[in-house]
């Protein structure tokens, strides 16, 4: 059952990114043995039931649970001091016999767009809280297994107001018994990062220099008349793409454009990946080469990281990740915001 944050909420989660569903089908009979005429019907033996393994359960109720995890979430982020309220969190999604579970708290006095962090717990233990910083508005939670829930966040996207925020950003939260953490897939809010222990999976870790598993972009459009050879690539969903020279380098998401801050110059969607320092997002003018359609660009898998001399990405479900290998900086995309560093 889905469940909101806060006292006594309960959520309707909105998916903010497309989802599979696997659907089983099993059928059942009952096995009969008949006698002969008049003879009653005698039900075939049952089948022995093996034992199902007992769930190694902690003791700690969720208000003991909540009293060791709160003294390790941090209660300063930036200028801000946030003043959290555990007496008055909702811990009904809190299980001490779950795989995974969770505890969302707070601040005293919330309003409709306050912080809350997302505390999470395996078999009673608190493992720490889904994203580095808090959150504001109130998110959704949504179980899917004994092991694994999905949590959607709001904000508001440029220009608008809180109280009009129509941002949506989902994520999956899976503990992996193998590395013993949370693994998180998914959408994040803008500028937000999974916070440890809890990892990311398949993305790549930006650096110097270029990775010993990138391959060479092979779609490159030849030098014309009004420029260099120009390597061309794309993620899956063809939303963001990205255009590499000897001269320039940068990357674009599409769906970015729709959205109209009112400048002159456009919606900004662009980030050059050529200078010495963290990208800034801008506006284009001229439409890139990866969405000329007479050329078609380079599809770069989930999963795979392509270089074209010091320029890098890497595609994830998620999200692309680019960036400058000579300088380390660059950016990580998706439809629901991006992260510069």
């Amino acid at each position: 059952m889905a469940r909101g944050f806060g006292r006594g909420r309960r959520a309707i989660v909105g998916a903010g990114v497309a989802a599979i569903l696997a659907l089983t089908a099993c059928g059942s009979g009952e096995g009969q043995e008949a006698g002969g005429a008049g003879s009653p019907r005698v039900p075939a033996p049952a089948a022995p039931v093996a034992a199902s393994p007992t769930p190694t359960c902690a003791k700690t109720s969720a208000k003991e649970a909540l009293a060791a995890a709160m003294p390790k979430v941090p209660t300063v982020e930036g200028d801000r001091e946030w003043d959290w309220d555990p007496e008055n969190a909702f811990t009904d999604d809190y299980d001490p016999c779950a795989t995974l579970s969770w505890i969302p708290v707070g601040i005293v006095g919330p309003t409709g767009s306050s912080p809350y962090h997302v505390l999470l717990f395996h078999r009673g233990a608190f493992v720490g809280t889904a994203t580095k910083t808090s959150q504001a508005f109130s998110p959704a939670t949504e179980r899917i297994s004994d092991s694994a829930l999905t949590i959607t966040y709001m904000f508001p996207r440029g220009g608008e107001a809180n109280a009009g925020a129509s941002g949506k950003a989902t994520s999956t939260f899976t503990w992996d018994d193998a590395k013993q953490q949370v693994v998180r897939t998914g959408e994040l809010p803008p500028g937000e990062d999974s916070a440890a222990p809890v990892g990311e999976a398949g993305d790549a870790t930006p650096s110097k220099g270029v990775p010993a598993d990138s391959t060479p972009i092979t779609t490159i459009r030849p030098a014309g008349q009004y420029g260099s050879e120009t390597a061309v690539i794309v993620s899956p969903s063809g939303n963001i793409g990205c255009d590499f020279s000897a001269d320039s380098g940068g990357c674009g998401v599409k769906s970015y454009v729709e959205v109209d801050d009112g400048s002159p110059f456009g919606p900004p969607w662009w980030f050059g990946l050529d200078g010495s320092s963290k990208p800034e997002i801008g506006a284009r003018g001229d439409a890139p080469y990866f969405s000329d359609r007479s050329f078609p660009a380079q599809v770069v898998a989930y999963g795979q990281t392509v270089h074209y001399r010091n320029y890098v990405c890497h595609s994830a479900q998620d999200g692309m990740t680019c960036w400058n290998a000579d300088t380390g900086h660059g950016v990580r995309m998706a439809r629901s915001g991006y992260r510069t560093f």
